[in-house]
C-alpha cells in the first residue's frame, strides 16, 4: 500500500480546495487530522497571525485565519539541507521548516507572493503549527517537474543497474521502471489529474528510495560502490521531492 502524502502536501491540496469553495471545512479537517488527531496553533515569531499560543483551536482556525489574511491558495515545501526548493526565507522560517522537513505556505494574489507559512511539529500524539512570516519565492512548474522526474527515473535505474549491486537487481530497478502502477491519493475537486498522477509517482520513488536505503550499503562490496549508490539516490530523491512539491502547490498548476 502506498503511504500517505506528507502532512503539508495533503493539507495544501485540501486547503486550496476549501479556499476555492470546492469542499467544506469539515472535509479539510478530516484529511488533516488523519495524520494526528490534535492540532494546536502558536506563533513562530512576532508579527504573524498571533503573538501568543492560542488555546482550544485547531487547523480550521488556522485556515480561517489564513483566509482573513488574504490567502487565496496554498503550497508546500519539503526542505532538506542543501535543497530549500519552494522556500525563500526568511531565515527563521527556513530553520523551522528544515527541522520539521515540511511547511504549508499561504499564497497571495501576486505570483510568488507568500503571505504566511505554518510549520507542523509533532508533540506527543498531536501536531502544533508554528506560524511564520514568509518571503516571496518563484512558483514551481508542474510540467517541468514532471519532465524532470521522467528523465531522472530511467537514468537513475540505469546507473544503479550498472553498479551491479545485488539488492538493486532486479526488484528495486523494476520498481522504478514501473511507476505507472503508482497508487492514486484521495484528493479534492479541482486538483489537476496531472498533479495527482505526478504526486503518486514521486511518492513511490521516495518510498523505493526509503526501502533501498534502510539496509545501509545495499549490497555494495566497496566504499566506492556505496558512495556512487548514495550519489544516485540523493540526486533521484531531490528530483522526486521537487516533483511532489510542484504537484501539491496550487500556484504550479495550469490556470483554471
Amino acid at each position: 500500500m502506498s503511504r500517505a502524502l506528507p502532512l503539508c502536501a495533503s493539507a495544501s491540496w485540501w486547503s486550496t480546495a476549501w479556499l476555492r469553495g470546492d469542499v467544506a471545512l469539515s472535509e479539510v479537517q478530516e484529511h488533516v487530522t488523519w495524520h494526528s488527531p490534535v492540532h494546536t496553533i502558536t506563533s513562530g515569531e512576532t508579527g504573524t497571525l498571533l503573538t501568543d499560543d492560542v488555546e482550544g483551536v485547531g487547523f480550521d482556525w488556522l485556515l480561517e485565519s489564513f483566509a482573513r489574511a488574504g490567502v487565496r491558495r496554498t503550497a508546500c515545501s519539503l526542505p532538506v539541507p542543501g535543497d530549500l526548493f519552494g522556500l525563500a526565507g526568511p531565515p527563521p522560517l527556513n530553520r523551522a521548516a528544515l527541522d520539521a522537513g515540511e511547511v504549508l505556505l499561504g499564497l497571495g494574489e501576486r505570483p510568488g507572493e507568500v503571505l504566511l507559512a505554518a510549520v507542523p511539529v509533532t508533540i506527543g500524539a498531536g501536531t502544533q503549527w508554528f506560524v511564520h512570516r514568509a518571503a516571496p519565492r518563484p512558483p514551481a512548474d508542474l510540467g517541468e517537474a514532471d519532465r524532470e522526474l521522467r528523465r531522472a527515473v530511467p537514468a537513475s535505474a540505469d546507473r544503479l543497474a550498472a553498479l551491479d549491486i545485488a539488492s538493486w537487481s532486479p526488484d528495486a530497478v523494476d520498481g522504478l521502471l514501473n511507476l505507472d502502477h503508482a497508487r492514486d491519493f484521495p484528493h479534492p475537486p479541482g486538483v489537476p489529474a496531472r498533479a495527482v498522477t505526478l504526486a503518486a509517482r514521486a511518492d513511490l520513488v521516495l518510498e523505493i528510495i526509503d526501502v533501498a536505503t534502510a539496509d545501509g550499503t545495499g549490497g555494495s562490496v566497496s566504499a566506492t560502490e556505496a558512495m556512487l549508490r548514495e550519489d544516485v539516490l540523493v540526486d533521484l530523491a531531490r528530483v522526486a521531492r521537487r516533483a511532489l512539491v510542484a504537484s501539491c502547490s496550487a500556484d504550479a498548476w495550469p490556470p483554471v
